[in-house]
């Protein structure tokens, strides 16, 4: 969250941001980045700081209420890859927002899934796909839903990405 030019996370029961000068949980990458656009963002008075990385690559975007929003990559997608699926994701499509959360949350769900034949699976707010891709590899055929037409495209093009046509 970006308020009164300060760049940071909501203080507990609060809307009050606390500035920030590390972040245990982000990547060294990604820390760098915000941190290096402070000054920048110094000037913002209300906005909400978007990002997606995978480490290494970095896309963001800074949304601002009443405006565009505004890049502050050059990059608009970042690609990942967990277990055997690829991803491309945006800033602002929905998945999980610890990297070192995904690989272990795919690995409860294919462990559950284990050899099972399950006909169909519904994903509920699917989101760019994260949970539709696997159950897709394990199931006859799955409904994936979701609202927002920014992660619906994000799905579509991860099922192309992945040649899955079972969704």
């Amino acid at each position: 969250q970006v308020r009164g030019g300060a760049a940071g996370f909501f203080r507990k029961a609060s809307h009050q941001v606390v500035a920030i000068s590390r972040c245990f949980l982000l990547p060294e990458t990604v820390e760098a980045f915000f941190l290096d656009r402070r000054a920048e963002l110094a000037g913002t008075a209300n906005a909400q700081l978007q990002g997606v990385s995978d480490g290494l690559e970095i896309a963001a975007r800074l949304e601002a209420p009443g405006t565009a929003g505004k890049w502050l990559s050059p990059e608009r997608t970042v690609r990942f890859e967990i277990g055997p699926f690829a991803y491309r994701v945006a800033p602002d499509n929905f998945i999980q927002a610890n990297l070192f959360q995904l690989q272990p949350l795919q690995g409860l769900l294919q462990q559950y899934l284990g050899a099972r034949k399950i006909a169909r699976a519904v994903d509920l707010f699917c989101g760019c796909g994260f949970f539709t891709l696997p159950l897709a590899a394990s199931c006859g055929e799955v409904l994936a839903l979701e609202n927002d037409p920014g992660n619906v495209a994000a799905l579509r093009a991860n099922l192309e990405l992945n040649r899955i046509d079972n969704v």
